[in-house]
């Protein structure tokens, strides 16, 4: 069931330990969506890059790696930009979040690709705007750069500019 914005996250986790081994048991309830993950390939990347109706997102935390080279088209929003400046552990305001996501083209009208360097960092933005925010289509690119440049015919550009 889709909630509104004051729907709560519920998290409940049992651990029972049963002669030395535990048992895992969580419900889940996601404030603003549900669904099943959705991996991009290298292939259907390369295959949709000018593809208006995409947003790629590199969530590289260092902004020296996105502008020494990206995948065509891809804006750089590293996780940590989503996190509290005082405190790396929380995010920022909802406001704050849908005002960079704003800035950066990224929207729930829009297939999202989410990438990294090596598919780590990108999975926490793909839960904040699959589960959290309720992005319905958003992509994980699993294999990530690491993965797009060791195809030669892939193409990369350079600069702070995604094009």
């Amino acid at each position: 069931m889709k909630g509104g914005r004051g729907s709560r996250f519920a998290l409940v986790v049992l651990l029972v330990g049963i002669g030395g081994t535990s048992v895992f048991a969580a419900e889940k309830k996601y404030p603003y969506g549900q669904g099943v993950v959705k991996w991009v390939s290298t292939e259907w990347l390369a295959d949709h890059l000018k593809d208006s109706s995409l947003s790629i997102v590199d969530t590289q935390p260092n902004v020296h790696d996105y502008i020494t080279e990206h995948i065509p088209g891809a804006v750089n929003l590293p996780w940590r930009s989503l996190m509290a400046d005082d405190n790396p552990a929380t995010m920022k305001p909802d406001g704050q979040i849908q005002q960079l996501l704003k800035q950066h083209n990224v929207s729930p009208d829009k297939t999202v690709i989410i990438y990294c360097g090596t598919g780590r960092e990108a999975t926490d933005e793909f839960l904040l705007l699959k589960w959290y925010l309720g992005y319905p289509n958003v992509r994980l690119y699993e294999g990530s750069f690491t993965e797009w440049t060791a195809y030669p015919d892939n193409p990369t550009v350079t600069g702070e500019n995604p094009r």
